[in-house]
């Protein structure tokens, strides 16, 4: 499972944002987590088709799951995560 946090260094909603997403990822020890400056990957953008920022694509067994961006309601990410999370390493 992956979490893909885009941003820029003009995106102040990314910067208040980035603090959280990376607390959400600690908390999942086995998801692993990555911070994509579009600054310095430009090319990603139009990779993972991110048109708006911030942005987060969340991959569980490689294919994604969730596409959220732009106005990001942590709690609801987190929940959203936390069902992926554990239905992939914790299956009843």
């Amino acid at each position: 499972m992956a979490l893909l946090f885009f941003t820029r260094a003009d995106c102040d909603a990314c910067a208040d944002l980035q603090p959280k997403i990376e607390r959400l990822v600690q908390n999942h020890p086995r998801m692993s987590g990555l911070v994509v400056s579009l600054d310095r990957i430009p090319m990603a953008a139009s990779r993972f088709s991110v048109f708006v920022l911030p942005a987060v694509l969340v991959y569980a067994g490689g294919k994604p799951v969730l596409s959220v961006a732009e106005h990001i309601d942590v709690g609801q990410l987190a929940d959203h995560v936390k069902a992926v999370y554990r239905s992939m390493f914790f299956p009843d």
